[in-house]
Parts: C-alpha cells; structure tokens; sequence
C-alpha cells in the first residue's frame, strides 16, 4: 500500500529520540503489548499485489486452492492502497503462512481479533466462508446467504456450534469488519464501526486438537479482500472503533499504522515511545475531552488529532499528535510574495 512515512522512535530519560527499527527490541523492554499481531496482510507491496505477511508469524501466504489474483481496481479509498486480493468463486483460497500451530481457540481462554475490509461483488445474499482452520469442526467465520432472517450477517462458527450476528453486512461496496473472540467469555463485533452483538454470547470454543492451517477463502459470490488483520488478544472496543474511523479522517491509516498507535498506547503511559506517520508526531495521551464523543472516535481539536481508544472519565486515554504549524520560512516566503506583488503593482502605476 502507500502508506504514510511511518517510523517509531523511542524516548529514554535525559535523551532525546532514538529511531528504532524494531519497536518491540527497544520501546516495549519492560512493558506489556495486550494484543500481538500475527498477521498482517496489506496484499501489497507498496507497488504491486503481494501476499507477504507484515505480521510477528512472517511469511508469505500461499495459494491453497484455485486462482486467487490481484485487483488494483477495486480498493477502499480511505486507505490509499495499491492492490486488494479477488477470490472469484468457492474453490479458491488461500493459507496463512506459519498457522498450524496458532490461534486453535480450543482452550480456555484463547482470544483473537480479526480486522478485515471487504467488498461482496453480488445483489443478493451469498455464502461466504471467508476465515477459517479445519472447517466447521475447527473455527469458522462466514457471511451468511440465503433470504432467511440470518442472511448477510456474520456467522462463527465453532465445533459445529454457530452464532449470528444482529447486524447484517451491505453487498457491493466496501465493509470493515472487526470481530473479537474470547473462549471463557464470548465475542464481538464491529461491522463500520457499529457495534453489532450475537443471538448468544457465551463462552464457546473450537473443537480440537488440529494442526490445519487457517484458510482465507472465496463463496458463492466473488469476494475482494484488504488489509487483513489478525492478533492474538482481544482489541478495546475503542482501537476495534478506531481501525474504521481512522481512515475517514486520517488517508492511510491502514490496520499496520493503526497497530504501531496501539502499542504506543499500551506502553506509552510508562516513558515510551513517538511514532512519526508523515508530519505527525503520536504520543500517548489521556485525560482529554471527549464530550460528545464515542471511544473510538478520531477528531482534530484545538490544534491536535485524538484517538480515544479506553477508558471513560478521567480515566480516559488513547493518543494525540499536534498539528505542525506552517514553518517560518514557509510563512516567510508567503510574505514576501505578497509584498513583490505590491512591490510591482506600484511600479505600473
């Protein structure tokens, strides 16, 4: 994708910023990051459709069954994005690299949330088993077709058990999806940035033991995919909001931007660390006013962008970045300008 120049620098005590490379190797000594990213699939590399794998798992994801593609066509615009992968039917899937041995969720316990776009290319309501690791034996997420009251809503699915979600999701047009799971607890989602709760919310869990690797797959109907997103934790119903509000306000605040603000407020609150996307430099923050506002939410006020993504009250946090002013010589070459143009004005006179 094109993403906005990102970089992370650490903050030590009688020192100024020290750029990092590896956030987790110097930032986060001593701090606890709740949720790691497993996976992170842009579907590009910038300039060309990819399927490498950003995540702390690595790899590339593989060609599982049929002819998975490339689109450059058919991208949310919000991210700024280069390519999105096609899965034109339901024989066609791809695997995620390294994931034999990794979000089972058949244990007490176990947790993972999923953030995804996607763009159903149907009228009508189909199926669409979309994330899953040995069937419906194992874990599964669906949308659900048919004409019935469940039709395009989200499906898990778990040792042949499934829940259905309130909400339905729109055909043909792009729809962010983020959907948590706790085993001993229950799940959520968040479908645009709506709250959407399940017909039973219970603890629920995957059959097992398996070492199937996790397929992304196609459906009854042609399915594009980006930005693809998995952690091994539970995300705050704030950074869940944020990962569909940030691009509306924010060009290209994709789920790998998104995720480096989440660990700088997981950590941050400690000493922490900056994280410089473009020309705003993101710090942890709290206390700040959210009157009128949702957790979640992403907003410029007062010459800062906030991101709310916990807490109510004065427990409130999340993180903040000013907005640069216009450089002085910027404004000085503005002044000089207008001052040539009279300079002239008066010479014709």
């Amino acid at each position: 994708m094109n993403y906005p120049n990102l970089k992370t620098y650490c903050r030590f005590p009688g020192s100024g910023k020290i750029r990092s490379s590896l956030l987790a190797a110097a930032c986060l000594v001593g701090a606890t990051v709740e949720a790691e990213m497993l996976y992170y699939l842009p579907f590009d590399d910038g300039t060309s459709f990819s399927l490498a794998n950003s995540g702390s798992q690595g790899g590339v994801a593989s060609v599982s069954s049929g002819s998975p593609s490339g689109s450059t066509s058919q991208l949310p615009s919000s991210l700024g994005g280069g390519a999105s992968l096609y899965l034109g039917n339901s024989v066609t899937s791809i695997s995620l690299p390294n994931s034999t041995d990794v979000l089972r969720q058949d244990t007490a316990g176990a947790q993972m949330t999923l953030s995804t776009w996607f763009y159903v290319d149907s009228a009508t309501p189909a199926w669409i088993d979309f994330l899953s690791v040995n069937g419906q034996s194992g874990w599964q997420y669906s949308m659900s077709g048919g004409t019935g009251a469940n039709a395009r809503k989200l499906r898990i699915t778990a040792n042949g058990v499934q829940r259905y979600s309130s909400n339905q999701f729109a055909l043909g047009e792009w729809v962010q999806l983020v959907a948590t799971w706790d085993t001993s607890v229950g799940y959520d989602a968040f479908i645009d940035g709506t709250y959407s709760d399940f017909n039973q919310d219970n603890a629920f869990s995957a059959g097992g033991p398996y070492t199937d690797s996790i397929l992304l797959k196609g459906g009854q109907a042609p399915i594009y995919f980006d930005d693809l997103a998995i952690w091994n934790g539970i995300l705050t119903d704030g950074q869940a909001r944020s990962l569909s509000q940030a691009p509306e306000q924010l060009t290209g605040y994709n789920a790998g931007i998104m995720n480096s603000l989440f660990e700088e407020w997981e950590t941050g609150a400690a000493g922490g660390s900056t994280v410089i996307v473009d020309d705003l430099e993101w710090d942890y923050a709290s206390g700040f006013d959210t009157t009128g506002k949702s957790a979640g939410d992403v907003w410029q006020e007062g010459g800062n962008y906030y991101i709310w993504l916990d807490g109510e009250g004065a427990e409130v946090s999340g993180v903040s970045a000013a907005i640069p002013e216009p450089s002085a010589y910027a404004g000085w070459i503005g002044l000089m300008s207008v001052l040539l143009l009279l300079i002239r004005r008066k010479s014709r006179e």
